[in-house]
């Protein structure tokens, strides 16, 4: 119950979506209102699956603020999906979050909690002064990967989270 309730204070005040639930809402009930809600997720987790609800959303294209407001391409869709499936997701991300950490490299900066791609680039300057001191060259490589999450196999991440050794329950969960 104590990590239901701390995720609801952690989410931030975003859209509603199809169910109507606004964080508002779940912030204000007694905890003892929040025990059907914890038993629906567990149940969620036991079985693998979830509700069909939680699977739609409402699709609203965001102008990105850069480019010709008529261009479809200077927007990009923002899914207002239902409170409660973002509660739940929250809630696995926090169970797999040091999984997963823990199975990156440590230079590995971007995607991950505390860290950015900055961290990488503060490490380059450290190692471009050091190299400096000691008279030896550096060389780099940088890529900027356009659309890279358009480019993204969907499959082959379930593949790697299988293989990985998650558990059962959170391969048949992506796959729901």
């Amino acid at each position: 119950m104590d990590v239901l309730t701390s995720t609801i204070q952690s989410l931030n005040d975003s859209a509603m979506g199809e169910d109507l639930v606004h964080n508002k809402m779940l912030r204000a009930l007694p905890p003892t209102f929040l025990v059907p809600l914890l038993y629906l997720f567990n149940r969620c987790w036991e079985s693998g699956s979830v509700p069909s609800a939680w699977k739609s959303s409402i699709l609203v294209p965001m102008y990105k603020g850069k480019g010709d407001r008529s261009d479809p391409a200077s927007h990009r869709p923002i899914a207002l999906t239902s409170f409660i499936a973002k509660l739940y997701e929250k809630m696995i991300k926090l169970r797999f979050e040091p999984l997963i950490d823990n199975s990156l490299i440590a230079e590995q900066a971007g995607f991950r909690k505390g860290k950015s791609t900055l961290d990488n680039l503060i490490q380059l300057d450290h190692d471009i002064k050091k190299a400096f001191t000691r008279k030896r060259v550096v060389s780099t490589v940088f890529f900027d990967i356009k659309k890279a999450y358009d480019t993204l196999d969907p499959f082959a991440i379930l593949r790697q989270a299988h293989k990985s050794n998650v558990g059962n329950n959170f391969w048949k969960w992506c796959r729901a």
